[in-house]
């Protein structure tokens, strides 16, 4: 039951709100004080109807119709953004938002508010079911029961069942058609073995065709070996020359390898010597060089002495030059001393 719709800016309503009682209410009004407008509000919010932007106000700002049933709450917005809030105040959901967008109402919505165009009676109306004839209104109360739905179901039900059976027919004449064609490929069974066994004779033949390219190319390398065997026996009567010249190679390479070995050990030799050489002419200049070595340890052990000399010379002089110091602030402390000292000491009295 609706309880209760707010309208703002829609036609010539800027901000109206109707309260609705339980039971039948009557919207009265002066010509064009906003009753149809009243009415397209509601018809908009149920079914999304009229369409357009032509029913918001000239003085701008968004369009807004809210609808409150005993069930929920259905606020429609239209303006920078156009959608559905649906709300059920007795439950703690929070509000759910539906774009708007097609020509039909969110299934939600419908669903709902539980309404549609039926429930609406326009201004200019004729009276309800009364004008109308018998089959008018049968179908009226079909769609309240929700049996034109099933009417329409079993309308597409029979219809596919029609071309089911269209197709069943068309389908089995097609098989028909097919037999008839097939009885004229009788021999094909027979001609079918024949291929089979043409088929396994094929693959014999391959065999063999496999066999006697393997065979061939035997042959030819049979061939290529006696060739290559006849070309090399000219060469076995001068085999013995052939190995002497070998062992004599092998001799002289033999001999070259000692040679390179002694060459090489001579030039070590050689080597060797020249270091020794060396190392007795170092052992001839030990001497003098020892003798160098004593004379600089000496110099070096006098230089040491030497800095401490200086060392002690420094400290002497630096002490002299303190002792100097000392006498003199000695004087000027006597003479400080003399000067304020009276004659009679004033703790004894002497």
């Amino acid at each position: 039951m609706i309880k209760g719709i707010q309208i703002s800016n829609f036609q010539s309503h800027q901000e109206t709100e109707l309260e609705f009682s339980p039971g039948v209410n009557i919207v009265i009004g002066q010509s064009d004080s906003g009753k149809t407008a009243v009415l397209r509000a509601l018809q908009w919010t149920v079914n999304n109807r009229p369409l357009g932007d032509a029913f918001r106000s000239h003085w701008g700002g968004d369009t807004v119709v809210t609808l409150e049933t005993s069930d929920c709450r259905v606020d429609r917005f239209k303006g920078k953004h156009d959608h559905y809030l649906l709300e059920f105040p007795d439950q703690n959901i929070t509000a759910l938002e539906f774009k708007a967008f097609g020509t039909e109402p969110p299934e939600e919505i419908v669903q709902a508010l539980g309404l549609s165009d039926i429930n609406i009676q326009n201004q200019h109306d004729n009276a309800f079911l009364i004008s109308n004839n018998p089959g008018e209104v049968a179908r009226h109360f079909n769609k309240v029961a929700n049996i034109d739905k099933i009417d329409s179901s079993l309308k597409a039900v029979e219809s596919w069942v029609r071309k089911l059976r269209q197709d069943v027919q068309a389908t089995e004449e097609e098989i028909t058609r097919h037999e008839k064609h097939l009885e004229g490929f009788d021999y094909l069974d027979k001609m079918e073995a024949d291929v089979e066994a043409l088929e396994v004779l094929e693959g014999e033949k391959e065999k063999l065709g496999s066999g006697i390219g393997r065979l061939s190319n035997l042959l030819t390398e049979i061939a290529q070996v006696e060739e290559n065997i006849q070309q090399t026996s000219s060469l076995f009567p001068a085999e013995e020359r052939v190995n002497k010249i070998l062992e004599l190679y092998q001799s002289k390479a033999e001999k070259v390898r000692q040679y390179e070995d002694l060459k090489d050990l001579a030039t070590e030799v050689y080597e060797t010597q020249n270091q020794i050489n060396g190392y007795q002419k170092l052992l001839e200049d030990e001497k003098p060089v020892k003798s160098v070595l004593d004379l600089y340890n000496k110099i070096k052990k006098l230089k040491q002495k030497a800095d401490t000399l200086d060392s002690l010379n420094k400290q002497i002089w630096k002490t002299q030059n303190n002792i100097a110091d000392k006498r003199e602030q000695l004087t000027e402390l006597e003479k400080s001393w003399h000067e304020n000292m009276p004659t009679i000491c004033p703790l004894c009295g002497k």
